[in-house]
């Protein structure tokens, strides 16, 4: 078999030689290379997002149209150095990996600070050394999503750069440790094209990719085709995963049942991939901006720049000018389709008696790239399968086949090379390019070929179809999942190119030339890099601005603090219409206290009866036993204890399964444990929200209506005395503001420092939507919910003023199933929870009142929501709920847990936690 040693050598230096007035007109592209981001012009927008993208002054623009002018915040920002991370999947010579240094090695040039991170090594290692870029490797989340990453600061950068859908689950625990401001900076770069909503590209965590898709401060996407397949696919599951609840720029979306969705996803953007930098000194095309002369793109001129190349790399495999060589350069995977053009190769080896008698040349086949040369033993299949011999049909009658003659000598199997002039050589050599993959994003391997004059062989799917015209440039035919009909054409287009015969030389050479010109009009690098670097100082303008917004506060007038055009930017240049408002977005402080280290958690035992509130199957408490009141609510219900002896259990379900809710109260005495009814709530709630305030009264308030779906807004208070008694009615309160309400809300009463009274702190509500059953006049209503939504807000109340908003929580937490726990006068402890769907936590959060700001000190053994967690002589207590899959392992929610955890806390916290009630639990449902 073939075969050609891969030398390895570093390309020529990427920094720039341009004369001063190319310089300025490379600014002058910078400066309005960002219209060229947005969605192609013949895909008309919808009117409100036309609107929203004029307010920032932009235009619609694709990469194929002309330029106009940009926003004058995007240029004046142009001229800021910014500090850039990069994160690739791999190091591989592959296609997105290329991509993503070729970014990096322009934007260096630039002036920006670039550090590379990566969640595997491999050969582009060499490429980053040379170039003198920073890089390291982190934990393979892609390949292990168990395991964790390293939290980045996301205040050392000005932009995060992540390449490729797979890094899906390094972003997600970075907006673990970091709250959803990170995602501010993240610019998300796809090169994926799924072939449907059950491809693993998109299946794998669907919710929480579509949630996050939504907040990034852009996501590039390398063509048109595979734009509108994300953002059709992140649309068709908004209403499903709750994003058209989120809340919108300057308001909070209510619970209301059929609120719009959005039309569109603004942070999408076309960022088309170009012709590799590395191939452009090689073309002779000087820098690669559009000023540059055309080469010329006939392979019978004598002007062809590749000629010397082309006969030096067929030299390699023996090939004369007469031969016929086809070229794959891919990774040998069924994806990508090699086998089956392997066999669609054999096939036509066998048919070269169907020439015209006394035609020269032989067949040759180059595969190039990761893993080819693991195809010997495939070829060496085909040749055994022959039902000829080895030697093809039109060999001489009884002769012996020629060493040169076998199938195993037509076929060169050649790993991947850095070498850029090998690469070149290799399509140069070659008389056509086979892409075979099932489906494309952008297939950078074919404008590489076209370059080199190399007519097109390509599959009907994705961006290929953008860049290779049937007939024109190239053939095209069916993806090998289309079967033997797939076959059947690409060999009738291998045959139908043959040189060997003069309509296929002239063919070949009219779709050569015809894609080489197409790449010198539309694919230089220099407009991508261009269109790159606007990209990435958009997104750290947008979020440097929603930085400063922040900062002013609550009460700050709107734009004040921002420089001029910020806040355009803000409205148009970072997911406007799913991240919270700036000025109500959480402040995420760095306070590592090291917990991990200092605080180990021990025990994996089942929990023992005497640390449970209540025993849910048998309904003991304490091991003693509780005549349970057959009208009192048996889950979702509220209960708060006062006095370290009366336990107040109002409203909630009636029973363990769908059931209608109650109305009832009761006090459970715990030193009696004997309960005693009060007076019911004037109407039956679920899940509501019960607080003890300072003017011992007992106030309940929120919740959700019996329908399951109504959030609730009234108040309601009882007083109660000092023996526990209480009075004979409920009082009606001032209604909870409009949008609060909702079920599994925490409740925490905490006073800033310098207030005069405490406050009661209140976050996590959720609503849902069920279908009614056909009692549901008495109230009885389904379990089963279609979804759960809620939001980030972050509320509190006090007797003497009211209602107030605050900061919001880092995440969104969809499903409030955390533990909160007091410590000290201002400050909260949050373990554990849930975000969105199919997302748990582990983090602990630590709130502080004072400061109105959120700092992550560590993270809990496993992803658990509904636990139980405490305070016990300075040691945290974890126990029960519902942890996620592979052992609490996982993000995913899994089996309820009968586990107990306890870490003994870091001094910085357990000296905050002296004041709380010592040897108490809390129970959060």
């Amino acid at each position: 078999m073939g075969s050609s040693a891969a030398q390895h050598s570093h390309p020529k230096s990427l920094a720039s030689r341009r004369p001063f007035a190319a310089a300025v007109l490379s600014l002058f592209v910078l400066a309005v290379a960002a219209l060229k981001l947005l969605p192609p012009a013949s895909l008309q927008q919808p009117l409100d997002v036309q609107q929203l993208l004029q307010v920032a002054d932009c235009r619609d623009a694709s990469l194929d149209g002309e330029m106009a002018a940009a926003p004058a915040a995007a240029a004046s920002g142009a001229q800021r150095r910014l500090r850039i991370l990069m994160l690739s999947h791999d190091l591989t010579l592959t296609g997105a990996p290329q991509v993503l240094y070729e970014v990096a090695a322009h934007l260096q040039t630039r002036g920006h600070s670039i550090s590379f991170l990566s969640l595997r090594g491999g050969e582009m290692e060499k490429l980053l050394k040379h170039a003198g870029i920073r890089y390291s490797l982190d934990t393979d989340v892609q390949l292990h999503p168990l395991n964790h990453s390293t939290p980045l600061d996301p205040a050392t950068f000005d932009v995060v750069v992540l390449n490729t859908v797979v890094t899906f689950h390094w972003l997600r625990q970075q907006v673990e440790a970091w709250g959803l401001p990170f995602l501010q900076k993240a610019v998300w770069w796809l090169h994926e094209h799924p072939l449907h909503a059950n491809d693993g590209f998109a299946a794998e965590g669907a919710p929480l990719k579509r949630h996050l898709m939504a907040r990034c401060g852009a996501v590039a996407i390398v063509s048109s085709s595979t734009w509108r397949w994300w953002e059709a696919w992140a649309l068709d599951g908004a209403h499903q995963a709750g994003l058209d609840y989120s809340p919108l720029v300057g308001r909070q979306e209510s619970f209301g049942q059929q609120p719009p969705l959005p039309p569109s996803l603004p942070n999408l953007r076309v960022v088309r991939n170009p012709l590799p930098s590395w191939i452009v000194p090689l073309l002779e095309l000087g820098d690669g901006s559009s000023a540059a002369q055309m080469p010329e793109c006939s392979r019978d001129s004598q002007q062809w720049p590749l000629a010397s190349l082309r006969q030096h790399f067929r030299e390699q495999i023996g090939a004369t000018d007469e031969d016929y060589v086809v070229l794959i350069v891919s990774k040998n995977s069924p994806y990508k389709g090699v086998s089956r053009l392997l066999a669609a190769f054999v096939k036509a080896w066998q048919q070269a008696s169907s020439l015209p008698s006394g035609e020269p040349g032989r067949l040759l086949l180059v595969c190039i790239g990761t893993s080819m040369p693991e195809l010997a033993d495939e070829v060496e299949q085909a040749a055994a399968n022959l039902q000829v011999a080895t030697q093809p049909a039109g060999a001489a009658d009884g002769g012996a086949a020629q060493a040169g003659d076998t199938l195993q000598a037509a076929v060169h199997l050649l790993d991947e090379t850095d070498n850029s002039t090998q690469r070149l050589g290799w399509y140069a050599a070659a008389d056509v390019h086979v892409l075979n993959s099932e489906c494309e994003s952008f297939g950078r391997v074919t404008v590489e070929g076209m370059a080199a004059s190399l007519p097109q062989l390509a599959t009907t799917c994705g961006g290929t179809l953008e860049i290779v015209e049937d007939d024109v440039n190239g053939l095209l035919h069916p993806p090998p999942s289309a079967g033997e009909a797939a076959d059947a054409m690409l060999l009738d287009h291998i045959l139908r190119l043959d040189r060997r015969t003069a309509a296929g030389r002239a063919l070949g050479l009219q779709l050569g030339v015809a894609g080489c010109r197409r790449v010198h009009a539309e694919f230089l690098p220099q407009h991508f890099l261009d269109a790159s670097e606007a990209l990435l100082q958009q997104v750290a303008d947008g979020a440097e601005a929603a930085s400063v917004a922040a900062e002013a506060g609550l009460e700050a007038a709107p734009g004040q603090g921002l420089t001029p055009g910020a806040a355009q930017l803000l409205r148009s240049g970072w997911a406007a219409s799913f991240m919270p408002a700036p000025a109500n977005q959480a402040r995420v402080v760095q306070r590592d206290m090291h917990l991990n280290s200092n605080a180990r958690f021990n025990g994996s035992a089942p929990v023992p009866h005497a640390l449970l509130a209540v025993e849910l199957g048998s309904w003991q408490w304490q091991n003693k036993s509780v005549n349970w009141p057959a009208d009192l609510g048996q889950t979702h219900g509220a209960a708060i204890l006062v006095g370290g002896r009366h336990l107040f259990i109002v409203a909630g379900q009636k029973s363990g399964e769908c059931s209608p809710a109650t109305q009832s109260a009761y006090r459970l005495d715990l030193q009696t444990f004997k309960m005693q009814a009060i007076p019911e709530l004037p109407e039956p709630r679920y899940s509501p929200t019960l607080a003890m305030l300072a003017d011992g009264r007992l106030h309940a308030f929120g919740g959700l209506l019996p329908d399951r779906v109504t959030p609730a807004r009234e108040h309601w208070s009882l007083a109660v005395h000092a023996d526990g008694s209480t009075g004979d009615e409920w009082l009606t309160e001032a209604p909870l503001p409009t949008y609060l309400g909702g079920s599994h809300a925490t409740v925490v009463e905490l006073q800033p420092q310098g207030t005069a009274e405490p406050a009661l702190y209140y976050w996590g509500r959720i609503s849902q939507e069920a279908q009614a059953r056909r009692d549901a006049a008495a109230g009885n209503y389904s379990c089963a919910a279609n979804r759960e939504w809620g939001d980030a807000a972050l509320w509190s109340f006090s007797l003497s003023r009211g209602w107030r908003r605050h900061r919001d929580l880092p995440l969104p937490l969809l499903y409030a199933t955390s533990c909160a726990i007091k410590l000290g006068q201002d400050t909260a402890l949050v373990v554990g929870g849930q975000h969105y769907v199919g997302w748990l936590s582990r983090t602990l959060w630590l709130y502080n009142a004072t400061e109105d700001s959120w700092a992550r000190v560590g993270n809990a053994p496993l992803y658990s929501r509904g636990h139980v967690c405490g305070l016990q002589d300075g040691r945290l207590f974890m126990a029960l709920g519902q942890q996620g899959q592979q052992s609490g392992r996982s993000h995913e929610p899994g089996q309820l847990s009968a586990r107990q955890f306890w870490a003994a806390l870091p001094p910085e916290l357990a000296k905050q936690g002296g004041a709380a009630e010592p040897n108490t639990l809390a129970f959060a449902e």
